[in-house]
């Protein structure tokens, strides 16, 4: 296991090595230890934790922060936070981020849609291995959203990702193959 704030190995047992977790402080750290155990819904509480964490580099913070401002009940929603917060967690290969990414981009969430850029996150994801982002790379790639249009490299991604189970994902490779692609 690495720190997921430096990607120094850790110690068993740890999410976090020691000299990000004295840069963090030890209550911060509690606290999120805390959280994290009791696999609870996000609450307004949590916020200003994570927030801190998040400013401090923590990619998982940070995604927990862009989820929290991206909807949750008690936080007003404020799309170019979520955005920011998705943004520093994905450039740090944060997977979830990188979907959530192409997720705002492709909707134009709170920024001006963005089909390449949408189809840039997916893409950062799908090579992680998230069906999801493969899936939806599929579906540019097919329509030439954010690239041109290319058949062979959409069924490549929903090849991947049906192969992982995604039900939709499986369809367009059984579509394809009955039409003889």
């Amino acid at each position: 296991m690495f720190c997921s704030k430096c990607g120094n190995e850790l110690e068993e047992g740890s999410k976090m090595c020691s000299c990000c977790r004295a840069k963090v402080g030890e209550e911060v750290i509690t606290l999120l230890d805390f959280f994290d155990a009791k696999d609870t819904e996000y609450s307004p509480e949590q916020l200003p934790i994570y927030l801190k964490a998040a400013e401090q580099g923590d990619m998982n913070a940070q995604y927990k922060c862009g989820v929290m401002y991206d909807g949750v009940d008690g936080i007003a929603e404020d799309a170019a936070a979520a955005l920011h917060w998705y943004r520093k967690a994905a450039e740090q290969g944060h997977v979830s981020s990188q979907y959530n990414c192409g997720l705002m981009y492709d909707a134009g969430e709170g920024i001006p849609k963005d089909k390449k850029e949408a189809l840039y996150w997916y893409s950062r994801a799908a090579e992680q291995g998230d069906a999801d982002a493969q899936f939806k790379c599929g579906i540019m790639y097919e329509k030439g959203e954010g690239t041109n249009q290319d058949w062979k490299e959409a069924l490549n991604w929903y090849r991947k990702a049906a192969a992982q189970g995604h039900i939709e994902a499986k369809h367009c490779v059984q579509e394809a193959e009955a039409r003889g692609n």
